[in-house]
């Protein structure tokens, strides 16, 4: 066997043993309060980072396919926008990913909420943080509860 030889193989199998941990990561994780509960907070704060610009992309993806050209999809693609614009300036304009981040703890800690779905415990908390009553509040969580495992 030539030495190029031996480094090659040597080499293949170096980046296979870097490489197996991380195909462990790119199974399906559900995404949910026993995930969340196991990142640590910077992976916390990127995750919430990317949940925000994800709904801005996702607020993009609503209109772009909309014929702009039909006055009724000029009336839909407002509307869209509107609502958008409502729930972000309701939900999210003073509320910072630490305070997110805190709340989301706080919602897991409880262990009848862990199966619930990260982006669904983000809507409970933005709901808590707006003011939503006790009352109110407690008739969503149990909804979300009931229907976690339906995910």
């Amino acid at each position: 066997m030539t030495i190029k030889l031996a480094i090659r193989i040597a080499a293949v199998i170096l980046l296979l043993s870097f490489t197996a941990p991380l195909s462990r990561n790119q199974e399906y994780d559900r995404r949910d309060g026993n995930w969340w509960r196991q990142l640590d907070a910077v992976s916390k704060a990127n995750y919430l980072a990317g949940f925000v610009d994800g709904m801005q992309l996702g607020n993009r993806f609503s209109y772009w396919g909309i014929d702009k050209t039909d006055k009724d999809a000029k009336d839909v693609s407002a509307q869209v926008t509107n609502s958008f614009s409502s729930y972000r300036a309701k939900y999210l304009s003073n509320v910072t990913n630490i305070q997110l981040t805190d709340r989301l703890d706080t919602f897991y800690s409880d262990s009848k909420n862990r199966d619930i779905l990260v982006y669904g415990a983000v809507w409970l908390v933005l709901n808590q943080i707006a003011g939503k009553p006790n009352a109110e509040m407690q008739a969503l969580v149990d909804n979300w509860r009931k229907n976690a495992d339906k995910e």
